[in-house]
């Protein structure tokens, strides 16, 4: 006899919508009788087949990743109001970032069910390291146009750039959102 308990199951971040179990012989016709007696009949086996339905909360995705890596995200783009001369702390602070998304990806990887296919946080994740990798080759340009002379130009890309990462990073994730929860 399987029910929920009084005190159901606490995992942050998930409810316990209901549990099911169910016990069943079933037959191996593959196994030439190995756990039988009987040589002419398939070997059977019991199982015990416990389900739980299970469902996630999003606010803890929303508060421990979404909102987090998205500050990092956004936080990294004010790499495009350092001066452009400085291109090292312009490179660190944008590594770094790359890195912190690297270590939220194990996070995210760790705390969700391991499924075949590609999720809303995938989709976020990705498009975090796309801004970040952005933000990267716009500092490489950046320090390319200064060494040729042409800091006209290296300043209307720094200038630019101020808004079009950090919106495009939003666009990007409403217009993944909006495929997710519409298709």
């Amino acid at each position: 006899m399987t029910d929920l308990p009084e005190r159901p199951v606490r995992i942050a971040g998930w409810q316990l919508l209901d549990l099911d179990a169910e016990t069943r012989i079933d037959h191996d016709p593959d196994s030439n009788a190995k756990f039988s007696f009987d040589p002419d009949s398939n070997a059977k086996f019991s199982l015990l087949v416990i389900s739980l339905d299970m469902a996630r909360y999003p606010n803890s995705t929303i508060w421990y990743i979404i909102l987090p890596l998205s500050l990092i995200v956004l936080l990294s783009t004010s790499i495009f109001w350092m001066d452009k001369e400085w291109l090292s702390s312009r490179m660190d602070i944008s590594f770094i970032g790359l890195l912190t998304i690297v270590a939220y990806q194990a996070l995210v990887e760790a705390s969700f069910p391991r499924i075949e296919y590609f999720t809303l946080v995938n989709g976020f994740v990705y498009i975090a390291y796309l801004t970040m990798a952005t933000c990267i080759i716009l500092n490489i340009r950046v320090d390319r146009l200064n060494r040729q002379g042409k800091s006209a130009i290296a300043d209307r890309v720094d200038l630019t750039s101020r808004w079009s990462v950090p919106l495009g990073f939003v666009v990007f994730n409403l217009l993944s959102a909006l495929y997710f929860y519409f298709l």
